[in-house]
């Protein structure tokens, strides 16, 4: 238990002494027997040096928890900023797409995409009718040389194919055929 001694506290620990054997050679001519409660041994110990640390401890535990709380909730917060940011980003370069891609639908110009090997994988309209088709389906998973007529020279389709698998633009005039 606590108890406090001249206004400080002391933890107070109370230990019973029994008789046991080999304790009747000093004790008996007390009139005790075996068993009986012949006495207690005490100890005060002061308890002001654990009830310091004990609120040390304390301070350290909450400035430990607030400063990781308060880590975890700018983390939150940092990560709450970087995700609108992105979200902005993204919402920006949809509409960007979205009106390069109605710029090359409505353009007079015919635009076609292909892979590598010449495999059509986006024709415009205006490709569509120029070429005298009715409509993308018909010309999307074609090969271009669909369109090949023959009065094209073949210098012209090695400089184009050339380009285009470097990943470089190409320009020019090819006469097709439909």
């Amino acid at each position: 238990s606590v108890t406090e001694i001249n206004g400080q506290p002391y933890l107070r620990h109370l230990r019973a002494m029994f008789m046991e054997e080999g304790c009747e050679k000093c004790h008996a001519i007390l009139g005790y027997q075996k068993g009986d409660m012949r006495g207690a041994t005490g100890l005060n110990l002061p308890f002001s040096p654990y009830l310091e640390r004990l609120s040390q401890t304390r301070f350290n535990l909450i400035a430990t928890h607030s400063t990781l709380w308060l880590v975890v909730l700018l983390g939150i917060i940092w990560a709450a900023r970087i995700a609108r940011h992105q979200q902005r980003v993204r919402k920006r370069t949809q509409g960007e797409m979205e009106q390069k891609h109605r710029a090359v639908e409505e353009s007079p110009v015919g635009v076609i995409i292909t892979d590598t090997e010449g495999v059509m994988e986006y024709v415009n309209p205006a490709s569509v009718k120029i070429h005298g088709y009715h409509n993308a389906h018909e010309l999307v998973g074609q090969i271009t040389r669909i369109f090949k007529s023959g009065h094209t020279p073949k210098e012209t389709y090695k400089k184009m194919w050339a380009n285009l698998k470097k990943g470089h633009p190409w320009e020019g005039e090819i006469l097709n055929k439909r």
